[in-house]
């Protein structure tokens, strides 16, 4: 409990540009980084970037997710889209499963397919992959950038639970980690051969209808046959 409360001490950003370079991540506490934390909200870390900065809501979109399930092999673009108006927006991305291990492969878009919003003010790539063991991590700069990209390559075998988990903060320039909106985001990314994730609620909620539209009728059947055997017994 003590090395997390320090861990979280140390963690709190001079101002809202924290952790610009990927090596923090992964540095120790005691040199003022995150001891091996990302800050996704994935189950590997359990926290986001509400963690350290307080401001309300962020409105973050995501961009890219397999709307008919991923076909096992096949690459896929998932991108965070910051609001216009974001001027110090930063974000991590993971891909994991229910238990945190990683799935598939993650890789940078190529520079040269790079669409404007996605780079810095000074034209360079927004984001960056996060040297971390068994996971796959990238983090988006706070350098100006609009839309943060991946490029995810879905594991060879259909596999169950995977999810895209995103936290992301835009900073307000103010030199502190007040008033800037986050938001930690959960996507679930389903293979094609699995089933939709409400069928099996749907699946449930049926159930329970089922059982309290049969009630009635059983409390009815048992009446009548108490009444008929009150009168053969007659």
């Amino acid at each position: 409990m003590i090395r997390l409360a320090l861990l979280l001490t140390l963690a709190l950003p001079a101002s809202a540009r924290a952790y610009i370079e990927p090596a923090r991540f992964t540095d120790p506490v005691l040199e003022g980084g995150a001891g091996g934390r990302f800050f996704t909200g994935a189950p590997g870390d359990g926290y986001g970037c509400a963690v350290c900065h307080d401001g309300g809501a962020a409105a973050v979109g995501v961009e890219g997710l397999p709307a008919g399930g991923f076909e096992p092999g096949a690459e896929y673009d998932l991108a965070l889209v910051f609001p216009a108006d974001a001027r110090s927006a930063g974000a991590v991305i993971e891909i994991a499963d229910e238990a945190g291990e990683a799935v598939g492969t993650l890789a940078l878009v190529p520079e040269s397919e790079l669409a404007d919003d996605e780079r810095c003010r000074d034209d360079t790539p927004a984001v960056a992959l996060v040297p971390a063991e068994d996971r796959l991590v990238a983090r988006a700069a706070i350098c100006g950038a609009r839309r943060a990209r991946v490029r995810w390559t879905a594991p060879d075998e259909p596999a169950a639970g995977v999810r895209l988990f995103a936290s992301a903060v835009l900073g307000d320039d103010s030199g502190d980690p007040t008033g800037d909106p986050t938001i930690t985001l959960v996507r679930p990314l389903r293979a094609r051969s699995a089933p939709p994730l409400e069928a099996g609620r749907l699946g449930t909620r049926c159930s329970a209808v089922t059982a309290r539209a049969d009630a009635p009728v059983l409390l009815v059947a048992g009446l009548l046959l108490a009444i008929a055997l009150r009168r053969c017994a007659s």
